[in-house]
């Protein structure tokens, strides 16, 4: 990592002080190092407080917010607040984890009273500066739970959240203004804090030295309250719309009924909630009437043949069959056997002579039937 970086989203959250993270804590809190950056002039582009972003050098852009109090959300204080944990003129100049607890270090600067903003009738401290002074400052430690931290980085907490356990004053280390604090530093394998003091020794900085021994861890954090489960809340729908056809009515049938399709539909007035039901929007249905079934048809009248067509069809039937040949004889067949006798019966009167049979093919019998018609055909005519 070299040259300019840009870390996390917003430079003015970012842009100032570092710090690294001790293994322990890098997977929980989303990086290797942390960044921030707090009271500027002009203090709505940034933080109301200490702000922390970690990250990891090989991707500084997506870094992780872990804590940061932006206007709106000035959870320690706003800018003219005495007693409080931030005013506007505070400075914050260093961030320090120490390794094997879960303590995170914010070092800097807090106006203690007579806070002033560019007043000549104010606070001799004020006048004829450039922004936010106090009467007195206090060289400060702002103690955080990397545990809230981890909470944080979890989408658990917002970053505007998270509070300090404990704040003290460094000892030894007289601050004049927002700037006395000119950064920290930690040396793990000596447990010493090493504190910048800006113009401590005449024009040139004085290093404070700090032992950190029996570090301890501060008081857990409880377990966030569990969530309310959300009671499942059922959609309120409008009242049913009067029953609309959506077709036409069917043709009349036995036994004299005739039907069409209708629907009727409703709107959702609240929409359901956290899994509720929504209730049908929409019911069809066959509606039905009576009607009267057409009159059917009549039968055709039945063809009636006067006595006197009927003499000349007969009398063609009999042309036609005299003009058909007669059939020659065949040969005979052999005799059957002859049967027993039977009782000699009376003689009966002499019947009308009878006329020869005679042998019709298929085909003559269409021809009879196709000359009929004919002949109907033109007597109808």
């Amino acid at each position: 990592m070299s040259g300019p970086q840009r870390i996390g989203v917003n430079a003015s959250f970012t842009a100032g002080y570092l710090g690294e993270v001790p293994a322990e804590w890098q997977a929980a809190l989303g990086g290797s190092h942390v960044a921030g950056l707090c009271c500027l002039s002009i203090i709505s582009r940034t933080s109301f407080g200490p702000a922390l972003t970690a990250f990891n050098p090989s991707s500084p852009a997506s870094g992780t917010q872990l804590m940061a109090y932006p206007m709106g959300h000035e959870t320690l204080g706003g800018c003219e607040d005495v007693g409080k944990l931030f005013n506007c003129a505070t400075g914050v100049r260093g961030v320090v984890f120490v390794p094997g607890t879960r303590s995170v270090l914010v070092i800097g600067t807090l106006g203690l009273d007579g806070i002033c903003y560019k007043s000549e009738r104010g606070p001799s401290a004020c006048r004829g500066t450039g922004g936010y002074a106090a009467v007195r400052y206090a060289a400060t430690v702002w103690a955080y739970d990397a545990a809230d931290l981890a909470l944080v980085a979890q989408g658990q907490r917002q970053p505007w959240d998270v509070v300090p356990y404990a704040t003290w004053t460094l000892p030894g280390l007289s601050a004049s203004s927002a700037e006395t604090v000119g950064g920290a530093a930690y040396d793990p394998t000596t447990s010493r804090l090493y504190v910048t003091q800006n113009g401590g020794d005449g024009s040139k900085p004085l290093i404070h030295v700090y032992t950190i021994s029996g570090a301890t861890a501060p008081p857990p954090t409880p377990d966030p309250e569990p969530e309310p489960t959300p009671v499942p809340t059922d959609a309120v729908v409008s009242a049913w719309s009067a029953w609309t056809p959506t077709g036409d009515w069917s043709i009349c049938v036995a036994p004299g009924v005739q039907t069409r399709s209708e629907e009727r539909t409703r709107t959702v007035v609240t929409p359901a909630a956290n899994g509720g039901d929504t209730p049908a929007l929409r019911e069809t249905r066959v509606a039905s009437q009576s009607c009267t079934l057409p009159t059917p048809a009549p039968d055709p009248d039945p063809v009636v043949i006067a006595p006197e067509l009927h003499a000349l069809i007969v009398a063609e039937i009999d042309r036609v069959l005299a003009t058909w040949p007669r059939p020659k004889d065949g040969t005979p067949g052999a005799a059957g056997p002859v049967g027993p006798m039977g009782p000699r019966g009376e003689t009966g009167a002499t019947g009308p002579a009878g006329r020869d049979g005679a042998s019709v093919s298929v085909d003559q019998v269409r021809a009879l039937i196709d000359q009929l018609i004919a002949t109907l055909r033109v007597v109808r005519e």
